[in-house]
């Protein structure tokens, strides 16, 4: 994440609350001091630049500015009851032996869920999270990140514990400052800065998708392409053919009450699916081919032309 640019917008007053520079009284009558460093800060409220937090010393701590903006935001966490939890996605696709395929995207809109109780800073095993919220007795964790977000050790451990985890990432540089209601509506409002790290529905989410893409694969119709390959048996004097086709084989055979039973549960023995009308044959897939032959030459079949 880039920060060239970024002013320090927020600063700690003495009642220890984060405070914008636009709300405090010009120059070092502020009376704040840096969340990260704690040197007091000077309200830098002149006509040429944007308003900004300098500090005292004349010379910014690093992280300063970003260090600001990630405590504000967890403020406005914390001062309201309602936040947009972002989007459950998931996408899955299927490819059939014939060269169908299906791709399915299920989502789950954002939704603005509203928390009986906010926290901050609450020590979950090895780690802090910055805001727990509790819904329906339940907790939801938030992270916020400006520098640092969550890394895939700390994502792994959260999914671990099966708590609905949630990402808000703001962009140090996406404003030369930022205003409260800025960052309020970064915070609470904006749907593309958000993701789920973990979410116990999302298994099952996945699963819907993955069975919604094997359908629609189904659903498109065969292509067919090149000319068929023709092997012609004859068992017990019934002709059987064998289509070889580039997403399949097609067995079939006319109906006969001696070879019906047997060449049905061959069929079925490799994996076959009958279709009906118009078609009346078994489908089977190409990679069984020469095992089916030796089958049907076992049983007697006799190769024709």
């Amino acid at each position: 994440m880039g920060t060239i640019g970024l002013f320090q917008s927020f600063g700690v007053d003495q009642d220890g609350r984060i405070v914008s520079v636009e709300e405090v009284s010009r120059g070092k009558a502020c009376e704040c001091c840096c969340p990260e460093c704690g040197e007091v800060l000077i309200a830098r409220q002149g006509e040429v630049r944007a308003w900004h937090f300098a500090h005292a010393g004349g010379a910014d701590c690093g992280g300063g500015a970003e260090g600001a903006l990630h405590r504000a935001a967890k403020q406005v966490l914390l001062s309201q009851s309602a936040v947009l939890v972002p989007a459950l996605e998931a996408k899955a696709s299927h490819h059939l032996d014939d060269g169908r395929t299906g791709e399915v995207t299920l989502v789950r809109p954002p939704e603005l869920w509203a928390f009986e109780s906010m926290r901050d800073e609450v020590p979950v095993g090895d780690y802090r999270i910055d805001v727990v919220g509790t819904r329906d007795g339940t907790p939801v964790f938030i992270e916020i990140a400006v520098t640092h977000p969550v890394g895939e050790i700390k994502r792994s451990a959260l999914a671990a514990l099966g708590v609905r985890c949630f990402e808000i990432v703001l962009e140090p540089s996406l404003h030369e400052t930022w205003t409260w209601d800025g960052l309020r509506r970064e915070v609470l409002e904006c749907p593309e800065n958000r993701t789920w790290l973990c979410h116990p529905d999302l298994a099952e989410l996945v699963d819907q998708a993955r069975c919604e893409a094997v359908a629609r694969a189904f659903e498109k119709p065969v292509i067919m392409s090149g000319v068929p390959e023709r092997t012609r048996f004859r068992l017990y004097g019934t002709p059987v053919h064998l289509v070889s086709q580039a997403w399949g084989l097609c067995l079939w055979w006319p109906f006969n009450e001696r070879v019906n039973p047997i060449l049905k549960a061959v069929a079925k023995s490799f994996g076959g699916r009958y279709k009906g009308a118009p078609y009346r044959n078994w489908v089977l897939p190409v990679a069984v081919k020469v095992a089916l032959v030796s089958q049907l030459e076992g049983l007697g079949a006799v190769r024709e032309g």
